[in-house]
C-alpha cells in the first residue's frame, strides 16, 4: 500500500532511520525536525499518516498532534513514545488526539504494520469527514428510516424551516404538519427508492409559521433501513412567503393550529368529532402548541401526567399528537368538568421531560358537547333546518335499486362528500370507510354510496369496498341503510362490530370484521387478540377480518416477533387485518412491520372527496 507519511523527530539519526525503513516499504515518507515545520507542511498539503516523537524542542508530540487534528482531521496520528506516562498516552487515545502509539526503541515490523494500517484508516477518516461536511454544511438534508420517520436533520435543514431538530425528529416526512406533499407523491417516491433509484422533484415543506416552502429535493437509499433526502431551496424561498389561506370561518387560538386546523370553529369541530365516533359525548379538548408536542412520544408523556389528575371514570385519547380528548367512560356518568379541568392544568404546572429537556406546557382548553342526532348536527351547520324536515328525510321509504346503482339527482353536500381512505401494503387504495355522519340517514347513505362507487369505477380496476362501523348503529337503522341498495352489493360492504353483536349481523350477507382490543386496555364487549385466536379455531367461517386500533400495535411492539406471528397465522386462515385510525408514525411503522393487509388514519391521509379518489388511480 502506498501512502504519504510525515515523520517528526528532533534527532537526525532517528529521523533518517525512520524515513529509510518506511521508504523500503514503498511509502512516500518525509522527515521534519521540529513541530513548526511539520504543522506548516500539514497546512499546505495532504498527509495520510503522521509519526511524531513525544519530546520535541518546540512542544510535546501530543500538542503537535492536537494541531494536526485541527488542520487535517483525516490524518492518522501515531505517537513515538519513550519515557512517557502510560495514563497520559491512554488519555490522548481516549480523547482522539492520537490514534495509537509505538514504543521506543521500536520494532521495524511493528512500525511498518502500524503505518500501513494508518494509511488504510486514513481513507476511512477522509470519507467520514467528507460526508460529515456534506451533510452538515453543503445542503439542507434529512435522514429517514424505511418508514419515512425522520432520524436526523442537519443544521442547514433546521435553519431552512426555522425549527429545532427535536421538533421534527420522529415525524413522518409526509406528515401534514411538516409537508404539503400529495399522497401520490409519497407513493411515487417510495416506489423509486425501493427500486434503488433516486427520486428528484419539487417538494413542499411547512416552516415554523405553517408557510409553504417549495424546494428541489433528491431522495435516495443509504441502505435497506435508511434513506437520505437533500434539498436545494429555491432562490426566492424565505422572502415574502405567502401565508397558507385558512378555511372560511376558522381563526387561530393564541397562534396555535388545533384539531381540524383550529379549535375556534365549534361547528366544524363538532362535525369531525361526529365522524371520528364521538357522537353524544361531553368532551374536554386540550390543545397544546404543535411546537411543544409534535409527536406521539411527547403526547404519551402528557397523557401519563394528566392521568395522575384524572377522575378514574374519565378516559383520555389523542386526536392528534398535540390535541387530547377527555371524556366520561359511560354516557350516564356525570363529570364536574370545571373541577377536572382545574386538576389537569394544575398537574401540568410541574415541568415534563420532553425531547431530553425539561419543559412546562400550557394547553388551551375547550369543552364541547358533540351532537349525536342528525337534527342536532344539521341545526349546528345550517342554523335553519327544521326537525320535521330532517325526520321526513330519515324516514322516507327506501328507493329500489338495481345491482348497479343509478346516479342520484340529489348530489352530496360539501360536508357529506367525504370518505376515509384505506390503503394496502402497496400504497394502493383498497377500500373506503364510511363517516359516521353518512350513516345517520338512509337517503344520505344511498347518495354517498352511489357517488363514491361511480367515482371509484372511473379510476380503479379493483372491486369497490366500504367499511361501516356498526357499533353505533342499532339493528333497525342498519337494516334501513342496507335496504336502500340491491342485496347483490352487500358483499362489497364490511361491518365492523364487537363479538357480542356477531349473531345478528352475520345474517345480513355482508363481510364481518371484528374489533380487537389490546390486552391491557380492554373495552366492554370486545376481545383481546389472544381470546380471538382461541375462539377462531372453532368459528373460522363466521368472520372475514379483524380491526385493530393503533394502540394494539403499541402493545405488540413490546414483542414484535410474537405479535407478527399471531397475526400471520390469522391471515393464513383467510382473515383480512385492518390497522384502523393510525394517527401516529410510531403506530404506522409498527403496523407495516406486522404486515397488516389494510391501513388507514391521519398518519397516512386526511379524508378524501369523491373527485379526489383519482389521486390513487391504478
Amino acid at each position: 500500500m502506498t501512502g504519504r507519511v510525515m515523520l517528526i523527530d528532533d534527532d537526525p539519526a532517528t529521523l533518517h532511520a525512520l524515513v529509510y525503513v518506511l521508504r523500503q516499504e514503498g511509502l512516500d515518507a518525509h522527515g521534519f525536525p521540529n513541530a513548526s515545520q511539520a504543522v506548516s507542511a500539514i497546512r499546505n498539503s495532504q498527509w495520510d499518516v503522521v509519526v511524531c516523537d513525544y519530546h520535541l524542542p518546540d512542544g510535546t508530540g501530543i500538542n503537535v498532534c492536537e494541531q494536526i487534528q485541527l488542520y487535517s482531521p483525516s490524518t492518522f496520528r501515531i505517537l513515538l513514545s519513550g519515557k512517557v506516562n502510560k495514563s497520559t498516552l491512554e488519555d490522548a487515545v481516549r480523547q482522539g488526539t492520537i490514534h495509537t502509539f509505538v514504543a521506543k526503541p521500536w520494532n521495524n515490523a511493528f512500525l511498518k504494520r502500524s503505518v500501513q494500517e494508518g494509511c488504510r484508516q486514513s481513507q476511512l477518516l477522509s470519507t467520514i469527514h467528507r460526508l460529515k461536511n456534506v451533510v452538515r454544511n453543503e445542503h439542507p438534508a434529512l435522514i429517514t428510516d424505511s418508514n419515512w420517520i425522520i432520524r436526523l436533520a442537519n443544521h442547514r435543514f433546521c435553519e431552512f424551516l426555522g425549527v429545532e431538530e427535536n421538533q421534527i425528529f420522529g415525524l413522518n416526512l409526509f406528515a401534514p404538519t411538516l409537508s404539503g406533499a400529495p399522497l401520490t407523491q409519497e407513493s411515487e417516491i417510495t416506489r423509486l427508492v425501493e427500486a434503488d433509484n433516486t427520486w428528484l422533484g419539487d417538494f413542499t415543506f411547512f416552516d415554523k409559521d405553517r408557510n409553504p416552502v417549495t424546494t428541489r429535493m433528491a431522495v435516495s437509499t443509504i441502505n435497506v433501513e435508511h434513506r437520505i433526502c437533500c434539498c436545494l431551496p429555491r432562490e426566492n424561498e424565505g422572502i415574502n412567503r405567502p401565508a397558507i389561506p385558512q378555511e372560511a370561518g376558522t381563526e387561530a387560538i393564541n397562534g396555535r393550529a388545533g384539531f381540524s386546523e383550529e379549535l375556534s370553529n365549534k361547528e366544524a369541530l363538532s362535525t369531525q368529532l361526529v365522524a371520528r365516533g364521538y357522537s353524544g359525548k361531553d368532551i374536554l379538548l386540550l390543545s397544546f402548541s404543535p411546537t411543544e408536542i409534535s409527536d406521539s412520544s411527547a403526547s404519551r408523556a402528557c397523557i401519563a401526567r394528566i392521568r395522575q389528575a384524572m377522575d378514574r371514570r374519565v378516559t383520555i385519547r389523542p386526536l392528534e399528537p398535540h390535541i387530547l380528548a377527555v371524556f366520561a367512560n359511560d354516557a350516564g356518568i356525570q363529570v364536574d368538568w370545571a373541577t377536572q379541568e382545574s386538576a389537569i392544568l394544575s398537574a401540568l404546572q410541574t415541568p415534563l421531560s420532553l425531547y431530553n429537556q425539561t419543559r412546562t406546557v400550557d394547553p388551551d382548553c375547550l369543552r364541547i358537547t358533540v351532537p349525536h342526532a342528525v337534527s342536532d348536527l344539521t341545526d349546528i351547520l345550517s342554523g335553519c333546518a327544521s326537525t320535521e324536515a330532517i325526520t321526513s328525510i330519515a324516514s322516507a321509504p327506501a328507493a329500489t335499486t338495481e345491482s348497479s346503482p343509478e346516479p342520484t339527482d340529489n348530489p352530496l353536500s360539501e360536508l357529506e362528500d367525504c370518505a376515509l381512505p384505506i390503503f394496502n401494503q402497496q400504497n394502493t387504495l383498497a377500500a373506503l370507510e364510511v363517516p359516521n355522519l353518512i350513516l345517520t340517514s338512509p337517503e344520505r347513505w344511498r347518495r354517498w354510496y352511489i357517488t363514491m362507487i361511480t367515482s371509484w369505477r372511473q379510476h380503479h380496476q379493483t372491486p369497490f369496498q366500504v367499511l361501516i362501523d356498526s357499533q353505533a348503529l342499532d339493528e333497525q337503522l342498519l337494516n334501513r341503510l342496507l335496504n336502500t341498495l340491491d342485496p347483490s352489493v352487500r358483499k362489497s360492504i364490511w361491518l365492523v362490530l364487537r363479538p357480542q353483536d356477531l349473531n345478528y349481523f352475520r345474517t345480513l350477507g355482508c363481510n364481518i370484521m371484528l374489533k380487537v382490543n389490546p390486552d391491557q386496555e380492554q373495552e366492554p364487549g370486545t376481545w383481546t387478540l389472544a381470546e380471538l385466536q382461541s375462539w377462531f379455531k372453532e368459528h373460522s367461517g363466521d368472520i372475514q377480518g379483524l380491526c385493530l386500533p393503533p394502540r394494539q400495535f403499541s402493545y405488540l411492539k413490546n414483542d414484535t416477533r410474537k405479535g407478527c406471528e399471531m397475526l400471520k397465522k390469522l391471515q393464513e386462515s383467510g382473515l383480512t387485518i385492518w390497522a384502523c385510525h393510525t394517527d401516529s408514525t410510531e403506530a404506522l411503522a409498527a403496523s407495516h412491520l406486522c404486515g397488516v393487509d389494510w391501513l388507514s388514519g391521519s398518519a397516512l391521509s386526511m379524508p378524501l372527496s369523491a373527485n379526489q379518489l383519482n389521486w390513487f388511480a391504478n
